[in-house]
């Protein structure tokens, strides 16, 4: 027996983690969307970045033979009117879509799903490469904090919940993801060639410094390791300009990457 669309809300981004609102005892499900793909193209002006500085979240885009793992949350009834309010104004540019999912047992529920399309202004596309993405979350914090938290979370929320080959399968995420720590990675060398510069060296390259302060890069490897964010172990899916960062990131730990 199916379950009412308006009971159910499928998520597929930080509702996932963190939903901030009520939904009945058992009514958390981990659920599959088919013929959908996540992407990290719809910009946040204000939930992980500013209209200046945009962070990059998720949406999802129709691909056939393409799968989306996430969790369908039941809203308790009392609470319908006022948790559809709250995500009207949370999931600002997204169109409320009907759809089906299914749980890994089989069980199929009518849900609705929150879709980012081109058509609304916050809307980013895809990046140019994997790097230009994972450069803008790095850069980018709004009033529910960093973009980075954001991916973060995602990616440690799925490795927890979903089956490990549905979650290899997220080529999109997981490249995003090591590009991502590669790009913490050399940081972590430009501070490194810094900090063992004598003086004078280091006067003559404070301008290429990336503006990060000590408690910010303490903060965000604390965050890290609080997640304990595993290291890839899907490297071959990822794109040919991320093949050489296989090698150095398995032998260092991921909160040291994020040290300044």
């Amino acid at each position: 027996m199916k379950e009412t669309a308006g009971d159910w809300i499928f998520g597929y981004g930080s509702l996932i983690w963190k939903p901030d609102f009520d939904y009945t005892p058992c009514g958390y499900k981990v659920c599959v969307l088919r013929h959908y793909a996540r992407r990290f193209w719809q910009g946040s002006w204000s939930a992980r970045g500013t209209s200046e500085k945009p962070g990059r979240v998720a949406t999802i885009t129709e691909e056939k033979d393409s799968e989306v793992w996430g969790a369908a949350l039941r809203v308790c009834p009392e609470y319908r009117r006022e948790v559809s309010s709250y995500l009207a104004k949370r999931e600002t540019g997204y169109d409320l879509v009907k759809c089906e999912v299914t749980t890994p047992k089989g069980e199929v529920i009518e849900a609705e799903v929150y879709i980012a399309r081109k058509e609304n202004e916050q809307f980013m596309g895809p990046a140019r490469t994997p790097l230009i993405a994972a450069e803008e979350i790095l850069q980018s914090s709004g009033r529910n904090g960093r973009c980075l938290d954001y991916l973060v979370n995602l990616v440690a929320s799925l490795r927890l919940l979903v089956p490990k080959p549905h979650v290899a399968c997220d080529n999109h995420l997981l490249q995003l993801e090591s590009a991502v720590r590669w790009r913490l990675y050399n940081l972590t060398l430009h501070y490194e060639t810094l900090l063992s510069a004598p003086h004078s060296q280091q006067r003559r390259r404070r301008r290429r410094r990336p503006k990060v302060s000590g408690s910010d890069s303490d903060s965000m490897a604390l965050e890290l390791a609080k997640h304990s964010w595993p290291v890839l172990d899907c490297h071959k899916e990822a794109n040919q300009d991320l093949e050489h960062f296989v090698a150095a990131s398995n032998s260092i730990p991921l909160v040291q990457l994020a040290l300044a």
